[in-house]
């Protein structure tokens, strides 16, 4: 049989055409079709192995090969190559197969690397401080897991508040138990003299389990100060605003309980000894009454150690490490100031309306009510121009519980403030 089929090729393939289907793919590599050629190649291998070979078949790739070598364009459909002198309809419904496999894959491959892209965003995303802003330009730049963050390639990529936040991302994506916080709130209160009053706020406050960040809210007798509300007249409406026109004036006042303002109280004297009580470890963002970053949790007070050993542990990343908000809050304002840290949002946009409703205005720091600056004058006859003249006057705010009174709806425990106790407090439709 292998005589036979080797006098059968020699018969009808020369020599040389024999030796060159054997190097073809070598001497062809880098020509436009070579993936073809390398197809043929295969399928004339992969006859030439079976025990009943087929002559005339190997004998037809050969050709093939030598034909398909000659096109110096990239050939993009089987019909194509019928043209070509020495291919039948089987090489022809074989390449058109092979080439309609590859753009079927080809188009996988690319939708497999969008869909890879958008998982690596998407979870770069979720990290604090990157957004999806950075996380699109880090995954651009080939960074497509939070473990290469923090390749000097990649971290050049982000803003210095971004490094602090991706330096301690396997701890701030972890959530703080009640007894963490706890922890937090006993060691600040053992640093602080015992003039200032604190607070848990937020998610603790609202007696939920385990909270994204730690919330501290802290009042002291000598931080007074309250900004006025530059909000409008709750009475003057415009009809037909235009945009040109400039709002009227307001007479500018100062605080109501406080002497200027000389320095900080919160970046000038709390923060710098929580941080050098080994408590505060990196600032994220700060304000004139709010500082946010990461701290290093003391744990029970038993296990509090020496400041050196609690600096030594911030230098080292020893520990457990979490983010968490400062709030300096004006002591006439720890009603209001309690009530808006608390929350939730869906709660404090309900009790805010309510505010609104009645005339008033429902802010961090405190309960307005609107004092015309001469309520003779206010007529029936000049009513839109007299009532936009005058000024917001603090209501009682040193308790939630005076707040809810002003506005006369009951009190409502800070566990309850939520969406869905609104929803069960709505009345059901009558029809």
């Amino acid at each position: 049989m292998l005589t036979n089929y080797n006098s059968l090729v020699r018969s009808t393939v020369s020599p040389a055409c024999i030796q060159l289907s054997r190097r073809l793919y070598s001497v062809q590599k880098g020509r436009p079709n070579e993936d073809i050629l390398r197809l043929l190649q295969r399928c004339k291998d992969e006859e030439e192995s079976k025990p009943d070979a087929n002559s005339f078949r190997i004998v037809a790739y050969v050709k093939a090969m030598q034909a398909v070598s000659r096109v110096t364009q990239p050939i993009q459909a089987g019909k194509e190559v019928l043209e070509l002198r020495g291919i039948g309809p089987g090489i022809m419904n074989r390449i058109d197969d092979y080439l309609y496999a590859s753009r079927n894959e080809s188009k996988s491959t690319i939708k497999l690397d969008e869909v890879v892209k958008s998982r690596s965003i998407a979870e770069l995303a979720k990290l604090p401080k990157i957004g999806m802003g950075t996380a699109k330009k880090l995954v651009e730049a080939g960074c497509v897991t939070v473990a290469q963050i923090n390749d000097p390639t990649f971290s050049a990529l982000l803003s210095p508040k971004q490094r602090i936040a991706v330096r301690f991302v396997g701890h701030l994506n972890q959530p703080v138990s009640r007894s963490e916080a706890a922890c937090v709130l006993a060691f600040c209160q053992s640093s602080l003299e015992t003039n200032h009053e604190l607070h848990l706020v937020g998610e603790y406050r609202r007696n939920v389990t385990e909270i994204p960040d730690i919330q501290l809210m802290i009042m002291h007798p000598d931080f007074v100060h309250i900004p006025l509300p530059s909000d409008p007249s709750p009475f003057h409406v415009s009809e037909t605003p235009s945009p040109i026109k400039s709002p009227p004036k307001k007479r500018t006042r100062k605080s109501l309980f406080s002497d200027e303002k000389t320095r900080n109280y919160l970046h000038d004297d709390i923060i710098p000894l929580l941080q050098q009580r080994g408590l505060l470890v990196d600032t994220l963002s700060k304000s004139d009454s709010k500082w946010e970053g990461i701290v290093r949790l003391p744990g029970p007070e038993e296990s509090w150690g020496t400041r050196l050993q609690r600096i030594s542990g911030i230098e080292n990343l020893e520990g457990q490490f979490r983010r968490m908000t400062i709030h300096l809050v004006p002591q006439k304002s720890r009603g209001a100031a309690l009530l808006s840290l608390t929350g939730d949002s869906a709660f404090l946009k309900d009790i805010s309306q309510k505010a609104k409703q009645l005339g008033m205005l429902l802010n961090q720091y405190g309960l307005w009510k609107w004092t015309f600056s001469d309520p003779l004058a206010v007529s029936m006859e000049d009513f839109d121009e007299s009532t936009s003249k005058g000024y917001w006057s603090l209501l009682n705010s040193s308790s939630e519980e005076d707040i809810f009174d002003e506005l006369g709806i009951p009190f409502v425990e800070p566990e309850r403030r939520n969406f869905n106790y609104l929803m069960s407090r709505a009345k059901p439709r009558r029809f």
